[in-house]
């Protein structure tokens, strides 16, 4: 179902949930939403940008997840950028894959990142949010950001040093071992 908000549209699908520990998937979908709509607010895309929050029960991100470690990741195509494409042309390079969204560990049932939970809120609103610890609407946000181009490949070439540098490496250097915009 396509979803409109201040004059942007988007789907937002969850795939591959477990039945989780903490939380419901309702409440996430509904944080995920806020976040969205709060993006939308800010700014405006063309095309209609598919998110997504997706377990890897495939374990496609491989040794990614790991005991202790991240509890998710950002979805998108980090080589061609397609949901920055979209978002500025309207043209849906990738044709019904996602666009943006997370990848969530495959065992991740309580929500949580680095080993904590993170906040789920019952009642998701950006504007209002008084949480004093890391919430699940603020994560999907993040990383849907990076699925939008705010991401570098230069500062993860490590893992592919084929990977050619983002717009938004353009706006960095490497300065002491440290990234700086510039």
């Amino acid at each position: 179902m396509v979803i409109q908000h201040n004059g942007s549209e988007y789907t937002l699908s969850i795939v591959n949930a477990p039945e989780l520990t903490r939380g419901s998937i309702t409440l996430l979908e509904a944080n995920a939403d806020a976040a969205i709509k709060y993006l939308a607010d800010h700014i405006r895309w063309e095309g209609v940008l598919d998110f997504v929050i997706y377990w890897d029960s495939d374990r496609l991100l491989g040794d990614y997840w790991k005991e202790g470690g991240p509890g998710f990741g950002a979805w998108g195509d980090h080589r061609e950028m397609s949901a920055l494409v979209e978002a500025t042309t309207g043209v849906d390079v990738n044709e019904g894959v996602f666009d943006a969204g997370m990848w969530v560990g495959p065992d991740n049932t309580s929500i949580s990142d680095y080993g904590e939970n993170i906040y789920i809120d019952p009642d998701p609103n950006p504007i209002d949010d008084d949480v004093q610890s890391r919430d699940f609407l603020s994560t999907f946000l993040h990383e849907s950001l990076h699925g939008l181009g705010i991401w570098s490949n230069l500062q993860h070439i490590g893992y592919d040093p084929e990977i050619p540098p983002t717009k938004f490496d353009t706006l960095t250097e490497k300065i002491g071992g440290k990234w700086f915009f510039v």
